[in-house]
């Protein structure tokens, strides 16, 4: 085994989070003091194409037949004005990230835009230790921000001299784990997963091959937890940040100590019992001793 897993298995669960490495991503749909902002340039260069393409229509060139150089340069102000004036900027608003991140003030922080959701996503710069993670968490939640289930709080841990590999048998571990621990989750992130089996974003929900799954295989060398969103507060996601931590541990027993899997004996549709308990927010031990209850009874689940 790894020297280092095999560290981590061994260590209590405080030391194991000063030896993970981690990061954060963090979707808002509005954040405080992120009023948009026009691009000047852009629009200024839209609004010439717009008098370029009048000049050059067939009206123009007919006119400039009967009338001076110098009328026609009139005219092309006047449209110009006119275009000016009606002029619709909305498709050129961005935001002004510069601001938000000087209010956060963390060099382990930077703003950069999201097309997911209306307002910014702030994330971290590369691995962290678990004290820096925290200090960077709350140094963005020193700003107020308008966050929903559509917002997802991504975490990535990896292990320091430890190059991960894919594994379904890994994977599962670590879905099993957060599926498990659905009772610890803040109520906020307890509706993410509820409704998980609606968004896109946990298509791949045992396959970690798949971008929009539970949890992804990331290409920077770290496992990526995409299920937690809706994160509210600095509490909040240093509870997401734990779980997600002691899940790495489980899956690690698990493929490297030979720990059996809660499924391990289970015979039906793995994706459809996770998603049953995602649906009912039921603990993935509790459901598989009420399904195999049932089976004994004759019953289904």
């Amino acid at each position: 085994m790894n020297k280092a897993i095999k560290e981590f298995l061994e260590a209590n669960t405080l030391k194991r989070r000063h030896i993970v490495r981690c990061g954060f991503e963090l979707e808002t749909q509005h954040t405080e003091c992120n009023e948009k902002t026009v691009d000047d340039d852009a629009v200024s260069e839209a609004i010439s194409g717009e008098v370029d393409a009048w000049m050059n229509s067939n009206v123009s060139r007919r006119l400039a037949e009967f009338i001076s150089q110098s009328t026609m340069d009139s005219i092309r102000d006047e449209v110009r004005d006119d275009i000016e004036q009606n002029f619709d900027t909305s498709e050129y608003e961005r935001s002004d990230n510069e601001s938000i991140q000087d209010e956060i003030g963390n060099h382990n922080v930077e703003v950069v835009d999201d097309s997911s959701v209306s307002g910014v996503e702030i994330r971290t710069i590369g691995g962290l230790s678990y004290l820096d993670f925290v200090s960077a968490l709350r140094d963005s939640f020193k700003l107020e921000h308008r966050i929903d289930k559509a917002c997802s709080f991504h975490i990535h841990l990896s292990l320091p001299e430890v190059q991960h590999s894919y594994g379904e048998r890994f994977q599962l571990a670590l879905v099993e784990y957060l599926v498990e621990s659905i009772p610890r989750l803040p109520d906020n992130v307890q509706k993410r997963f509820q409704s998980a089996t609606s968004n896109q974003y946990i298509r791949g929900i045992t396959s970690s091959r798949e971008k929009y799954s539970f949890v992804n295989a990331h290409s920077l060398n770290t496992w990526e937890f995409r299920c937690f969103g809706n994160v509210k507060s600095v509490s909040e996601g240093i509870a997401c940040l734990n779980i997600a931590i002691d899940a790495m541990a489980y899956a690690y027993a698990c493929v490297k100590q030979g720990r059996p899997l809660m499924t391990d004996s289970f015979d039906g549709d793995i994706k459809f019992l996770l998603h049953g308990c995602l649906e009912r927010l039921e603990p993935l031990s509790q459901r598989l001793r009420r399904i195999r209850k049932l089976t004994k009874n004759g019953r289904t689940a």
